[in-house]
């Protein structure tokens, strides 16, 4: 199932600026996304697409199912992949305890790696654009 774009634009603007209620300000620009995961929305997207589409559900890593991966999970490994904080920091960024993000970083972590392989091994995936 593709996740809307702007799911993945709204948490962002959460994550980027703080606690401050989104919806009074006003919408982060497409660079200032790219400034912190270093992809679009709309490649958020189709990377999320590509994910649920080529891992199975009940597929684990750490005890956390693809099934529990939810898109923030997503924003938290782009971002980490994009800057490499370090924990402390990483958790700080996405509000989270550095147990929480360390589970589903290196778990998302995995699941994009199996899903690289895959694609490199089938061509025929490799028609769709990220």
């Amino acid at each position: 199932m593709r996740i809307p774009p702007i799911v993945f634009h709204d948490w962002a603007q959460l994550y980027v600026h703080g606690a401050r209620t989104r919806r009074s300000r006003e919408p982060m620009p497409d660079r200032t996304f790219r400034a912190h995961f270093h992809i679009s929305p709309q490649g958020c997207s189709d990377l999320w697409l590509r994910l649920k589409l080529g891992i199975n559900p009940q597929a684990e890593h750490n005890n956390v199912a693809f099934e529990d991966i939810k898109e923030n999970h997503l924003l938290w490994t782009l971002h980490y992949l994009h800057t490499a904080p370090t924990t402390e920091v990483g958790c700080t960024f996405c509000g989270t305890s550095q147990k929480t993000y360390r589970k589903y970083l290196w778990s998302l972590l995995c699941f994009l790696y199996f899903l690289s392989t895959k694609l490199v091994r089938s061509p025929s995936m490799l028609t769709c654009q990220l």
